[in-house]
């Protein structure tokens, strides 16, 4: 397939598994899908994921695209939605550190069903702290030690 074949051409190629035609178009859209990916994800490894996803629907997909209209908008909507189902799915998996804080402070806390959950509860509070930025993450290691080691504030 020549670099000057329009999108539509492209896609009327990758209809029939034309996988050079999807070469063409990774390489003449992945730098877009990738940047948006990035944006919205904030993590460069997950971002080149999308964009492989988002081309591999292409793929799947490319008997349904209307060749009459411009592509990047369909790669860009498709971009968009893996993103944000990435992101959906990060946030259920995340657990409210402002719960975690409650659960540690209550008396109940310390009751024999609550001490057997302890362990994993420690672990989703480091991995909760963990995901924060770093300046963040150094407030919370600065009160904790203070707290603890009762250094008093000054």
């Amino acid at each position: 397939m020549s670099t000057e074949s329009s999108d539509a051409q492209l896609v009327e190629s990758l209809r029939t598994n034309d996988f050079e035609a999807l070469g063409s178009l990774f390489d003449r859209y992945y730098p877009q899908v990738y940047r948006t990916a990035n944006a919205i994800t904030r993590d460069s490894a997950v971002a080149e994921d999308i964009a492989q996803d988002c081309f591999l629907k292409l793929h799947q997909y490319a008997h349904r695209i209307d060749t009459s209209l411009p592509l990047a908008p369909w790669l860009y909507r498709v971009t968009v939605n893996l993103s944000y189902t990435w992101i959906s799915r990060r946030q259920k998996r995340r657990i409210s550190l402002e719960t975690l804080v409650d659960q540690l402070m209550s008396p109940a806390w310390h009751a024999p069903d609550h001490v057997a959950e302890q362990g994993e509860t420690v672990q989703q509070v480091r991995q909760a702290i963990g995901e924060l930025p770093f300046n963040q993450r150094v407030v919370i290691v600065l009160h904790y030690l203070r707290s603890h080691m009762n250094i008093p504030v000054r």
